[in-house]
């Protein structure tokens, strides 16, 4: 029953979230951190719209990868970040 949950919160509730945080609509907005709260996922409203949203593909951005980076250096740096 765990692992069932944990998928279903971690595909459908994620997933949703993520759109339905790049709406305007405030109903829709509060709908997605609703979805993440159950997975204890409430960074990823903040971080992924104000972080990585804003700053794509610039310095600034830990989530995206170096203009040729390996994975596994993107990885190495990611963590020690």
């Amino acid at each position: 029953m765990g692992l069932s949950i944990g998928i279903v919160l971690g595909t459908n509730g994620i997933n949703v979230a993520h759109e339905l945080g790049h709406r305007q609509n405030k109903l829709q907005r509060t709908l997605a951190k609703i979805l993440v709260l159950p997975s204890h996922y409430m960074h990823f409203y903040i971080e992924y719209d104000f972080g990585q949203h804003a700053n794509a593909a610039t310095p600034e951005d830990l989530a995206t990868a170096r203009l040729n980076q390996s994975v596994y250096s993107f990885v190495i740096t990611a963590t020690i970040r």
